[in-house]
């Protein structure tokens, strides 16, 4: 019964007409080998051709998955054995607490905040209200030593790109700092809340974000309310350009 059943999808997938992808003269020539590359056109992420396609494939796609018998079982049984109450262990910064936690099925986990361990809890982010789709995710949070701010990243549509923004703990007032094109959880604030060191890297090319390559990392300072065209360049390694460079503070603050 199963070898019908798997011979009755592969004659459905197999009668599938799939859209058509341009070829396009493209060879490079590497040290006198040339390697054609026909789908280069398909790394322009931003072309309205390559969306087009994507669309076909995905109404082709989803027009077959959507017709599979146990789709919508499998999708029950995933979506009841996910949903149920998850909770992070608390970090002590700033005094407070602070946690994430999510009800089972909840898009993102919310970030929560307790005075004392046994105390009420407040919420001091919730990353479901960035984007009403989703498309933007909280990539970081990181309170400040004197609990007055926290810095929090955002990275958008999946992206390992974040952009940093800081708000104040107790009022979630935003404040104008925006930090950007960082690619890891690399802030450390310093032991009076005034600033943080982070890493980024240089400023890719217009609408290639996603295709250049990762280069040239640095280490700068930020100092509160002001721009990020303003910080001061910590430590680079220029003769090793592709190092991953990261930042920390010790405990006593005074080492970086």
């Amino acid at each position: 019964m199963a070898i019908a059943f798997g011979s009755r999808l592969l004659a459905q997938s197999s009668s599938l007409s799939y859209p058509s992808a341009r070829r396009a003269d493209v060879i490079d020539d590497y040290f006198g080998t040339k390697v054609a590359d026909p789908y280069r056109w398909m790394e322009d992420l931003n072309s309205p051709e390559l969306k087009q396609w994507v669309d076909v494939e995905n109404a082709l796609a989803f027009g077959y998955l959507n017709t599979l018998p146990q789709r919508d079982a499998l999708k029950a049984r995933i979506t009841e054995l996910w949903n149920y109450p998850k909770v992070t262990p608390p970090q002590y910064e700033g005094g407070h607490w602070f946690y994430t936690r999510n009800t089972g099925l909840q898009r993102q986990s919310l970030v929560f905040m307790r005075e004392t361990l046994n105390g009420p809890e407040t919420v001091v982010l919730d990353p479901n209200s960035l984007s009403s789709d989703g498309s933007i995710a909280l990539s970081a949070f990181v309170p400040a030593p004197d609990g007055r701010h926290f810095a929090y990243g955002q990275s958008q549509g999946g992206s390992d790109w974040s952009t940093y923004y800081i708000r104040e703990l107790g009022t979630g007032r935003e404040l104008p700092d925006v930090i950007r094109w960082v690619r890891s959880i690399s802030v450390a604030w310093t032991k009076d809340g005034k600033g943080f060191f982070y890493g980024r890297y240089p400023e890719p090319r217009p609408g290639k974000a996603l295709e250049d390559a990762l280069r040239d990392k640095k280490i700068y300072y930020h100092a509160l309310g002001t721009p990020q065209s303003a910080d001061l360049l910590i430590y680079e390694r220029p003769e090793e350009p592709t190092l991953f460079i990261d930042v920390d503070i010790d405990e006593s603050g005074r080492y970086v």
